[in-house]
């Protein structure tokens, strides 16, 4: 009823992506514990495809479809994500480009230790500790990117003293 005629859709076939976990200062560490996924905009909110870590640190993710994605740290053993590289190329913040239906190399994730600390005291005008609060840390640089922006903020609230932190 559009008048197209002999439109071909093409797509292109999923993906496997072999890669591995390091985790900075960490020898021994159990790294099977630690929860990543692979998040494009249309899985942001199901969770992601799982990377299912192994104790030596490797993973294979079968049948990754072609589309743009970011890892989602969900548990780094009290770690952050500190730098992800698929292939010679650093995507840290930047998308992981499987458009193609083509995997550019291995997948390298690694865990940095000591991200530092933030603990601070909320009060009201009377100096009294202000536990109805909530504190937010936003990232300095809004990428252009909103999920990004959004997956790099953290919400805490205050206890009953007004104390928080954010680790």
């Amino acid at each position: 009823a559009s008048g197209l005629t002999a439109v071909q859709l093409r797509p292109e076939p999923p993906v496997d992506i072999t890669g591995h976990v390091e985790a900075e200062a960490a020898p021994g560490a159990k790294l099977s514990r630690v929860q990543l996924s692979l998040d494009n905009s249309y899985s942001v909110d199901a969770g992601g495809i799982p990377i299912a870590v192994q104790e030596d640190g490797s993973f294979v993710i079968k049948n990754v479809p072609a589309a743009m994605y970011r890892v989602t740290p969900r548990y780094t053993m009290n770690g952050y994500l500190k730098a992800v590289r698929f292939g010679n190329v650093d995507v840290t913040d930047a998308p992981i480009d499987l458009s193609r239906g083509t995997a550019a190399g291995e997948l390298v994730l690694t865990l940095g230790v000591n991200g530092g600390r933030i603990r601070g005291l909320v009060t009201d005008e009377k100096g009294v500790g202000a536990a109805g609060s909530t504190i937010a840390l936003l990232p300095v640089d809004r990428s252009s990117d909103p999920q990004r922006a959004r997956d790099a903020s953290k919400l805490t609230f205050p206890d009953l003293q007004g104390r928080f932190g954010f680790t």
